[in-house]
């Protein structure tokens, strides 16, 4: 069974961080509270505003995080790492880091039981997924996505997941123009996923 969730940014909770602003777009399970650490993975999307912020440490966790606007500068267990625009970055909750250089992000934090990928997309293109759960986040314009022949419009910052239950082969066949993006993040237990 595929169960669809839609949301707008109207239902998102928005919070402050040390170096600026959080919107949670979505955590699961639903019921689950983010300061609690009693949620399996969170997405969210953030402001970095000073020039320099340390992540708050989340020790048992598994983060990926994409920036968003420009590129900015992680020193994360002492080494040095310059995400380009757009680039995903794959790190331990519990390890001490910090962000140089102003910008804007998207995060998916999750327990370690969960195998994750998260990307963004620019381009119309179709992909296969059997995940569990795939979240789909509008950064920008409004896109069109068809789920195994359902179709969804995304305006921006609104956010689709997909509850796959089943694990049945999903097809998603994106329509973008004028330079939209998207981000798509995927979510399935085991090892054997990546």
């Amino acid at each position: 069974m595929v169960e669809f969730i839609k949301k707008n940014k109207k239902l998102y909770n928005l919070s402050n961080w040390q170096g600026g602003k959080t919107s949670e777009v979505y955590i699961y399970p639903e019921n689950t509270d983010y300061k609690k650490r009693n949620f399996e993975f969170r997405f969210s999307y953030a402001s970095v505003e000073l020039a320099e912020s340390t992540f708050t440490l989340l020790k048992g966790f598994n983060r990926i995080i994409i920036p968003t606007k420009q590129g900015i500068t992680l020193l994360n267990n002492s080494k040095k790492h310059n995400l380009k625009l757009e680039e995903s970055f794959y790190f331990s909750g519990g390890e001490q880091t910090t962000s140089i250089g102003k910008s804007e992000d998207v995060n998916l934090i999750y327990q370690p039981q969960w195998n994750a990928t998260m990307q963004i997309m620019k381009e119309s293109s179709k992909i296969f997924s059997t995940a569990e759960f795939v979240g789909i986040f509008s950064l920008n314009g409004s896109n069109e996505i068809l789920v195994n022949q359902e179709r969804v419009k995304l305006f921006e910052k609104e956010f689709l997941m997909i509850k796959n239950s089943c694990m049945e082969k999903l097809l998603l066949e994106f329509s973008q123009d004028n330079n939209n993006r998207i981000v798509i993040f995927n979510l399935k237990k085991g090892k054997d996923y990546g």
